[in-house]
């Protein structure tokens, strides 16, 4: 066990213990028990179900972008107040315009809804999507207010374009990942407009967006210093490692995990072929060259591609490119997934701060060897981008 850390089953059970206390108080609500909501939303979750895709707008007192800071109980808390009313086929939906048009709003909406049936209380995990608290079936959605849609995203959507070049646009009109993947969710890009699922949405956003961004990225000038961001938040901590090279990337899931049996990103069994048992603490790897990936990342599923994209927003702003090492240490008080927006407002409020600069690789090493609770030695022996020889380092320019 890597000096200094103690991973204790008991601690892991009494988090867990705690939430569900907290679920529990919060489910037992006699506020939740009517059949009417009113309430302000531009916000939309779309999911698989037996009977195809369901719909429904999310209420409740959570914003991604506003959330930083606060306290894991409070944004646990938060996301299980939400309250989702589904429904179902969505594009033979009577509602389908109306949701279209809360979605592109953007400031929340007042709606009104009526429910076939008061709410049932199912606090779902997952690492993707914010869990969602209360549930129900739509009988009535009447908008109230007036949506707020920009008259960009108008222009973008009212043309015949595929759905990556609108994307472009709406990343050159200054629009970020949450809106556009709310109206990606809703059925309102590309020139074959679908629903897709907020999970898919999510991740697809910030994959096209990276690449996108990434075309110019490789364009710049290379990084020329040795830097190491930092951050935690919600019990993840991240360490961003900034080398000089031209562009690539390379990110570590780690956590302690004496049995190897569970994975942060699915919450199913590891599917790495790495060795998920080093020092009690599982990792995993994802890896791209500087020509970039075409296949899914599936050992870090979602967390792989929102922390990708801060990397490369980042870059834009700088003007460089580099080579990038991402270690994220997730700790056993993180019991309760909250999806993997905590993920990409970790990396941004990492790169806000003032990186410490090194002046080696290995340097940066023997910082990260003090700093990690988890093992470097065992990420050095499987790492595509450090410790690696490369022909250029026998020519005296790696």
């Amino acid at each position: 066990m890597t000096q200094g850390f103690v991973s204790s089953k008991e601690r892991i059970e009494s988090q867990k213990l705690r939430f569900k206390n907290i679920l529990d108080q919060i489910k037992a609500k006699d506020a939740y028990s009517n059949k009417e909501i009113e309430d302000k939303t531009n916000k939309l979750l779309v999911v698989n179900s037996e009977n195809g895709l369901k719909i429904g707008p999310v209420f409740g007192n959570f914003d991604e972008q506003s959330s930083y800071g606060k306290s894991y109980e409070e944004i646990v808390k938060n996301l299980a107040l939400s309250v989702n009313p589904y429904e179902f086929n969505l594009e033979k939906n009577r509602y389908k315009e109306n949701i279209q048009d809360v979605v592109k709003s953007i400031r929340p909406v007042d709606l009104e809804i009526d429910l076939q049936h008061k709410l049932s209380f199912s606090f779902d995990e997952d690492s993707i999507l914010n869990p969602i608290g209360f549930k129900a079936k739509l009988a009535e959605l009447n908008v109230i207010g007036n949506p707020k849609v920009p008259w960009q995203t108008d222009s973008v959507l009212d043309d015949k374009l595929k759905a990556v070049d609108m994307i472009n646009y709406l990343i050159d009109y200054g629009f970020n990942s949450y809106y556009i993947t709310r109206i990606f969710s809703a059925g309102l890009l590309g020139i074959d407009k679908k629903f897709v699922t907020t999970r898919q949405s999510i991740t697809a956003t910030d994959d096209t967006i990276t690449k996108i961004l990434l075309n110019k990225v490789r364009e710049f000038d290379e990084n020329d210093k040795y830097l190491v961001y930092e951050n935690e938040f919600l019990h993840n901590h991240f360490f961003i490692v900034f080398l000089p090279g031209k562009w690539e990337y390379e990110q570590f899931e780690c956590w302690p995990d004496p049995q190897g049996t569970r994975s942060p990103s699915d919450g199913t069994s590891p599917k790495s072929n790495l060795n998920w048992n080093i020092l009690e603490f599982g990792f995993n790897q994802e890896y791209e060259t500087f020509y970039g990936r075409t296949a899914y990342a599936e050992n870090q599923a979602g967390g792989y591609y929102a922390a990708r994209i801060g990397i490369v927003e980042h870059l834009i702003e700088e003007k460089k490119q580099a080579k990038v090492v991402v270690f994220r240490e997730i700790y056993d008080e993180y019991s309760v997934p909250v999806g993997v927006w905590q993920v990409r407002e970790n990396v941004s409020h990492a790169l806000f701060k003032k990186p410490k600069e090194f002046q080696s690789e290995q340097e940066i090493k023997n910082y990260l060897k003090k700093a990690m609770k988890s093992n470097l030695d065992n990420y050095l022996k499987v790492s595509k981008i450090l410790g690696q020889k490369r022909i250029v380092n026998f020519f005296g320019n790696g």
